[in-house]
């Protein structure tokens, strides 16, 4: 379901470019995984990302369950540990790649299994033979695939529900990230430091007398600009200048708009996104 707090506020933000200043009002998202709104869009922010990082360049994905047996809350707390000593081996004998792993729920609801996408094929036949040993389970193949097929594949399961059960209980409590990077590649999900957050509102019909308030403004200093994109309730504005401080604190503040808490933003196509999840 859609958390009930997901893109009620919405953000007056402005940032500068190159040519001159960009400023929004878009409704800020809740970014997490458990959200049918944000969903998707992450599970598009991490199809490009492969495909980005990963182009034109061979891939293979490894699946690997974890016995269903032991306490299922520690098999969660221990994802991060036996998948860094998995992939430090791999380091050692394989030789450096890159890869992004994910987290899901066996199909069961409660279990987890990973995928791993690598560029380098690193399940020798000890690699094998280790993995039960270090706590993973009787199930693991790998394959090869191009890197536009293992971000599509990775994005339509990224974007499904989790089936009922206990397994978003035990990510959360476990904090693990349900998506996950070499360093080499950098941050999947990036906070973004360049916006300025000026004020911000919960009513979602005013965003059109802000906008027209904007639009005024900028006519009536002989601004150029440009309607660059319009997302929901919210619209994104690029003009030749920026509007002075007190444009923002006389005129915004008094019709609509309070004065904003501090945030921090990530930015992606479709909004704002002001929290930040694993």
């Amino acid at each position: 379901m859609v958390n009930p707090d997901c893109g009620k506020k919405f953000l007056y933000l402005k940032k500068r470019t190159i040519t001159g200043w960009r400023y929004s009002v878009l409704p800020s998202l809740c970014k997490t995984w458990s959200c049918d709104r944000c969903r998707p869009k992450k599970a598009k922010i991490v199809q490009r990302f492969i495909e980005s990082n990963f182009k034109s360049r061979p891939l293979w994905m490894l699946s690997i369950t974890y016995f269903h047996s032991g306490d299922l809350i520690e098999t969660w707390k221990k994802i991060g540990e036996t998948c860094n000593r998995l992939l430090t081996y791999a380091h050692k004998y394989s030789g450096k790649f890159d890869y992004v792993r994910i987290v899901e729920p066996h199909a069961d609801g409660s279990w987890p299994h990973i995928h791993i996408l690598c560029d380098k094929p690193i399940a020798t036949e000890r690699f094998v033979k280790l993995i039960t040993n270090w706590g993973f389970g009787w199930n693991f193949h790998s394959r090869p695939m191009d890197s536009v097929g293992a971000a599509s594949y990775v994005s339509k399961y990224l974007s499904k529900k989790w089936p009922d059960g206990n397994a978003e209980l035990m990510r959360v409590l476990s904090r693990v990230r349900i998506v996950s990077g070499s360093r080499s590649l950098g941050a999947v999900f990036t906070k973004s430091h360049d916006w300025i957050c000026i004020n911000y509102d919960f009513d979602s019909t005013r965003t059109e007398f802000m906008h027209s308030i904007l639009i005024q403004e900028l006519k009536k200093r002989g601004c150029t600009y440009v309607i660059s994109t319009t997302v929901g309730s919210g619209f994104v504005l690029d003009s030749d200048i920026c509007l002075p401080d007190d444009f923002e604190n006389s005129v915004l503040e008094p019709y609509i708009w309070r004065v904003s808490d501090s945030y921090d933003y990530v930015w992606a196509p479709g909004g704002i996104q002001t929290t930040i999840d694993v």
